[in-house]
Parts: C-alpha cells; sequence; structure tokens
C-alpha cells in the first residue's frame, strides 16, 4: 500500500513539473516587432520634436502628429487618418519607418474647416496603434 501511494505521489509531481507554466495560451506576451511609445499632437515641430502640445486647434492651425516607436527591425509603413466630427476619412497620409533602436515618424496635416472633435487613427503597416482625439473650432466663435 506505501509502495502505491509512493508511486501516485511521485507520478502527481512528476506531471506538475512537466506543465508549461507562466505562459497563457501558450503565447508570450512580449510584442514582437516595432513598439509605438508615445503619439501626440501638436501645433509645431522644432528639431524634430513635438512644440506647443495640444488637442485644441483654430481654422487654419496644422495638426502636427509625432510618434516616437523603439524595436524598428525593418523598414515600416506608418499610415494617420484624418476622421472629421462626422466620421468621414478626409485626408489619409503614409509615411516609412526606418529601423533603429528609436524611431520618429511626424507629419502635418491642415484640417477642412469642420468644426468639431476630430480623429487621428494610427496605423503601423495593418495593424491599429493609437487614435488621438482633437477639437477645431473656428476662432470666430469665440
Amino acid at each position: 500500500m506505501k509502495r502505491v501511494i509512493f508511486m501516485l505521489s511521485f507520478m502527481i509531481l512528476f506531471a506538475s513539473c512537466t506543465r508549461k507554466s507562466g505562459v497563457i495560451g501558450g503565447e508570450s506576451n512580449v510584442q514582437e516587432g516595432p513598439i509605438l511609445v508615445d503619439a501626440t499632437l501638436s501645433l509645431d515641430f522644432v528639431d524634430g520634436n513635438p512644440a506647443k502640445i495640444t488637442d485644441y486647434f483654430y481654422f487654419g492651425d496644422t495638426v502636427c502628429v509625432y510618434t516616437l516607436w523603439e524595436n524598428v527591425q525593418d523598414t515600416e509603413t506608418v499610415y494617420f487618418y484624418f476622421v472629421d466630427p462626422n466620421g468621414y476619412t478626409r485626408d489619409s497620409i503614409n509615411l516609412p519607418l526606418y529601423p533603429h533602436e528609436f524611431s520618429t515618424c511626424i507629419t502635418s496635416y491642415i484640417p477642412d474647416h469642420i468644426e468639431g472633435d476630430w480623429e487621428v487613427i494610427i496605423f503601423l503597416n495593418n495593424t491599429f496603434e493609437r487614435s488621438l482625439l482633437f477639437t477645431l473650432e473656428n476662432p470666430s466663435s469665440k
């Protein structure tokens, strides 16, 4: 009887040691490839960095979109979609992202004169990365 209990204990211990632990679904949660570290809206760029960071713009302002990426191994494509308050894509811009430890990708856009809450949707290749919201107002309506 002691021998049976010992064998069962050994089999349970052996089975528990061979299970994979710390991994859910057999996949790691570490992202491979480029990672979007920061995305910011501003009125200008100075030395490749955002200046006058804001999410509030007036007709005639330039909406500058700054993105900072890490782990860029190959040349990738970043897509920026500018969506008006009615849900229509007014413009899209695609720019290359080149390999570096840290890479930036910046673009500028002057929105149509449609007041309200706009959105910039950012994709890397075909993968959604982030959405940034901004308000556009007519300066004479103040």
